[in-house]
């Protein structure tokens, strides 16, 4: 299951960068760091912890592509209100419960269910 949603985060990140010269993809395997957007406040999707680490079922599947992409992960706190923005700025993916909406697919790139 797992690496059925590690396939599909790879497939957005590839997707994202389509039109590009270098994609999204190109661009976080040469710099060896995927960088994900989360409030860390959602269980059980992502949970910062005290020690500054993440936990939750997205952290996992980010983990398992960041592995797959031989790359680290760099969780960027975001607060809720500001997640799509703070995305935009400076991140490569975005986790943490977020859900699909009219909205956020008319302005961000979001994975179709299976």
């Amino acid at each position: 299951m797992i690496y059925r949603y590690a396939v599909l985060l790879i497939a957005a990140l590839v997707a994202c960068g389509v039109h590009a010269q270098e994609s999204r993809l190109d661009a976080v395997q040469k710099s060896g760091l995927l960088r994900v957007c989360t409030p860390g406040d959602y269980q059980p999707f992502s949970l910062a912890k005290p020690d500054g680490s993440h936990e939750g079922l997205d952290v996992d599947l980010v983990q398992a592509m960041a592995k797959a992409l031989g790359v680290k992960v760099e969780f960027v706190k975001s607060p809720w209100p500001q997640l799509m923005e703070t995305f935009i700025d400076k991140c490569d993916i975005g986790v943490g419960g977020v859900s699909v909406s009219l909205e956020r697919r008319s302005a961000h790139f979001s994975a179709s269910p299976t």
